[in-house]
């Protein structure tokens, strides 16, 4: 290392601490203990540099690949998947101390030790500008977002803003009394930060030069800048351990990170403004939460001081370079964002299953993710996961099944999940109130077995099959009606209380037409309602029932005397019932087959307690 290199190296590490006048802000200290450590992790370790630190790495506008500059005195240009060089770019003659990869078109620009600045293609390494203007080593290089401009800072305690195209310098600024160490521009393309070694952050005119603001507090060399994606803040760190946050509006310290052991020596804003990254002297890079302070998680894997960090466009990696002559990208192990979780309201039936989906957006495979489902009754605050099946992944969606079981309360539910990383860090919960009512099954109620026809004043059965899923079938309550085929008029008059048959696991019901009823065709209708106060539908009798008269009936018959002489009479006794009339009949016929003639009595039957008929039957004379 020559001694120009040593001196960048000594002023950067050996700065003198000032003591500077407070201001009224948030500190935050020792990182949180929600913070991951993650040790040995990088997904990808760049070793093209052959010797020394690696000052400086910087994403392509897409993504693929990475420019690094380093002690070995060239710039390379590498996969940012497979890690393999791309390209080597050897023009400068020291240390490549910046780079930088404009954003809108196609170029690099790099800073070095050897006073040079240098615009060169990266398809070719090609130089398309140069800039001699610097008497010292240029420390820093910075794209303006339109990609028209340079800024750049020095050894010689100046930044310079320069158009590129026309090879002219457009402003100098020379507040600073110290080395500029950093450089970055405002997302508006008007405002440049630097930050120099004389503890200073400074804020400039890009079109004028003109002086802004003088941010102090720092009690170290300033050695990296970055503005905040809306253009109000900016995030500057410094050899005395702190990154701080300064509104630009009112220059007032907003929020300062005490966390890293030691000097910070790079820093980036993620695009949404919600965090930064540091990486420093600890060998360490953190990931800050801006609005709470809280350290989300720790990388440790390079051997040496952590010289540069670098967000990737697509907010997903960092790429990191340290004094170890590595350049390293990791995947941010961020707790994941809240997901989403999907489900379709549904009255769902106990014994049932219904479909919840969850689905979250992440830089690495949602395999290395574990997602966590619960559901908890409305009216509860305790969160269960019993009726929930193991997540399945189909179409980079995670699935569970809710099956309630018999038991399970009616009512409504809410669900929440959320994920988990590979470092057990959770994502917010997401929460879905009351999509889902769990509802009592309905029983079902089946007419069986039934007669055919039905005499009146006699009993039939009608035999009802009744299932549910919650309630046994002995606990389940039916009815039964009838009505007339000719009206709708339905009744239970008719029946008994239902009978549960061990032996055929239905019901019995039975019934009695009145001896009164109409004869002629009746429908017969069953449900059930089970413990629940869940009721089935109607099962109608396919086939009405004809319920028919009865028939008389001669109960007894007998003749006095027995035995007859001719020209003597006898005397008929006949007990007759029906169960409609009694024992009142409209016709009575007695025939013998000998040689009497056939009698017929027609009348009603009046005498006797038993109503017998008292008739006598002449024998007539051949």
């Amino acid at each position: 290392m020559n001694a120009k290199s040593l001196k960048v190296l000594f002023i950067a590490l050996t700065s003198v601490i000032l003591i500077l006048p407070g201001i009224f802000h948030f500190q935050f200290f020792a990182p949180s203990v929600k913070a991951t450590m993650i040790v040995n992790q990088a997904k990808l370790n760049y070793t093209g540099h052959k010797q020394g630190s690696v000052f400086s790495a910087k994403w392509s506008p897409d993504g693929n690949y990475v420019v690094s500059g380093g002690e070995d005195n060239v710039a390379i240009i590498w996969d940012a998947t497979t890690g393999s060089t791309w390209l080597t770019y050897n023009t400068h003659n020291d240390d490549v101390l910046s780079v930088d990869w404009s954003p809108v078109k196609n170029k690099i620009v790099s800073g070095s030790a050897d006073n040079d600045v240098l615009v060169w293609n990266p398809n070719t390494g090609g130089n398309v500008g140069a800039f001699y203007a610097h008497s010292d080593s240029v420390t820093a290089v910075a794209w303006s977002p339109d990609g028209n401009r340079i800024a750049t800072g020095s050894l010689d305690h100046t930044a310079k803003v320069w158009d590129w195209i026309n090879d002219l310098e457009i402003a100098s600024f020379a507040g600073h009394n110290d080395i500029v160490n950093a450089v970055a521009w405002s997302p508006d393309n008007s405002k440049i930060a630097s930050g120099g070694s004389d503890n200073r952050v400074r804020i400039w005119d890009a079109a004028t030069g003109d002086e802004l603001q003088v941010l102090q507090g720092h009690g170290d060399g300033v050695t990296a800048v970055a503005w905040s994606p809306d253009g109000t803040m900016v995030v500057s760190t410094s050899l005395d351990g702190t990154a701080k946050i300064w509104n630009i509006q009112t220059g007032n310290l907003l929020v300062t990170f005490t966390g890293h052991d030691s000097g910070l020596l790079s820093v980036d804003w993620f695009a949404d403004g919600s965090r930064i990254v540091t990486g420093g002297e600890d060998r360490m890079i953190r990931v800050w939460e801006v609005e709470t302070g809280e350290v989300v998680i720790n990388y440790t894997a390079h051997k040496g001081m952590v010289r540069s960090v670098s967000l990737s466009p697509d907010g997903k990696k960092i790429v990191s370079g340290a004094d170890d002559h590595t350049s390293r990208i990791w995947n941010l192990n961020i707790a994941p964002p809240a997901p989403d979780l999907i489900i379709s309201p549904v009255a769902l039936p106990r014994s049932h299953t219904t479909v919840l989906k969850a689905s979250v957006e992440y830089p690495d495979s949602l395999e290395t993710l574990s997602p966590e489902f619960q559901f908890k009754e409305h009216s509860s605050s305790i969160w269960k996961d019993k009726y929930l099946s193991h997540p399945t992944m189909d179409d980079h969606e995670w699935e569970v099944d809710f099956t309630p079981d018999i038991n399970a309360s009616l009512g409504y539910y809410d669900f929440r999940v959320r994920i988990e990383n590979e470092q057990q860090q959770s994502s917010p919960w997401t929460t879905e109130t009351s999509p889902i009512e769990v509802v009592n099954n309905q029983p079902s109620a089946v007419i069986w077995s039934a007669p055919s026809k039905a005499f009146r004043g006699r009993t039939g059965t009608l035999g009802v099959a009744v299932s549910d899923v919650e309630t046994p079938a002995t606990d389940i309550f039916v009815r039964t009606e009838y009505s007339p085929v000719s009206v709708e008029d339905w009744n239970t008059d008719i029946f008994a209380l239902p009978r549960f048959n061990g032996s055929s696991g239905m019901w019995d019901c039975d019934f009695v037409f009145p001896t009164t009823s109409v004869p002629g065709a009746y429908r017969f209708r069953a449900r059930c309602t089970d413990m629940s106060l869940g009721v089935s539908d109607w099962d109608f009798l396919p086939n009405p029932i004809g319920v028919m008269n009865n028939l008389p009936s001669v109960m007894d018959f007998e003749i006095i005397p027995p035995t007859l002489v001719r020209g003597e009479s006898a005397t008929i006794w006949l007990d007759v019932e029906d169960l409609e009339e009694g024992k009142i009949v409209q016709e009575l016929e007695v025939e013998n087959k000998g040689s009497f003639r056939r009698l017929v009595f027609r009348g009603f039957l009046t005498e006797r307690p038993w109503k017998q008929l008292h008739h006598t039957i002449q024998h007539l004379r051949r």
